[in-house]
């Protein structure tokens, strides 16, 4: 069995130090079977949206909720084997 992949904010995304970076929803339910490169969530910053592909298929995690504030590297999901 394959270990669970995280899934954290790119680096490059909110490169000023006063950005905020939210995230702003969530395109699958926790839970949710998602396939490798599918849009799994969208992170704003300056009014600037962003997606974040999943890097693999899967069981996509919820770790952070919409409307969090992010930062650079810390990690918003979880893709676990199917």
């Amino acid at each position: 069995m394959s270990a669970a992949i995280d899934i954290i904010v790119p680096e490059g995304v909110g490169e000023d130090a006063d950005d905020e970076i939210v995230l702003a929803a969530w395109y699958f339910e926790d839970g949710e079977a998602v396939s490798a490169e599918a849009d799994i969530c969208q992170l704003m910053v300056s009014k600037v949206s962003f997606d974040v592909m999943a890097p693999a298929a899967g069981r996509l995690r919820h770790v952070a909720a919409v409307e969090d504030i992010v930062t650079t590297g810390q990690v918003i999901a979880r893709i676990e084997p199917a």
